[in-house]
């Protein structure tokens, strides 16, 4: 693993990416996934599910910064039961933009909670459980 650090252009706060392995000589950084089914349709319902496109955006992008060179993400998607099947799946550039978008969005959120000193949360009393309907 690698860390990359670098300021955030608009807000001025640090930023860092961790990558799980860095392909230097090839400008592809790799990222580890274990999942329940790595077969391309979901992988790619997982990957969207749980923020990877952010992830790959943010990652190509402080690297870019970092080092002046463009890199491609490639997974590398491990079952996690046996026969333990892999396979590997390259960010795509819809996925990247996605991944961009999304980033916009936080990144102007987080900059107003600094400036706020106040960040959203749950509610700090006791509440009732709200029972799913299919419970009652």
């Amino acid at each position: 693993e690698i860390t990359a650090f670098w300021e955030h252009a608009r807000y001025g706060f640090e930023c860092k990416a961790r990558p799980d392995f860095l392909i230097d000589d090839l400008n592809i950084i790799v990222d580890y996934k274990t999942c329940v089914d790595a077969g391309a349709e979901e992988f790619g319902k997982a990957a969207i599910n749980r923020g990877y496109d952010i992830q790959a955006s943010w990652y190509t992008q402080g690297l870019e910064i970092v080092t002046g060179k463009k890199f491609d993400f490639v997974f590398i998607a491990q079952e996690k039961t046996p026969p333990f099947a892999f396979a590997f799946y390259q960010a795509t550039p819809e996925m990247l933009q996605r991944g961009a978008m999304r980033i916009i969005n936080a990144c102007s959120k987080f900059a107003h909670c600094l400036k706020a000193n106040a960040w959203p949360g749950y509610r700090d009393e006791i509440q009732f459980i709200k029972m799913p309907y299919w419970a009652a």
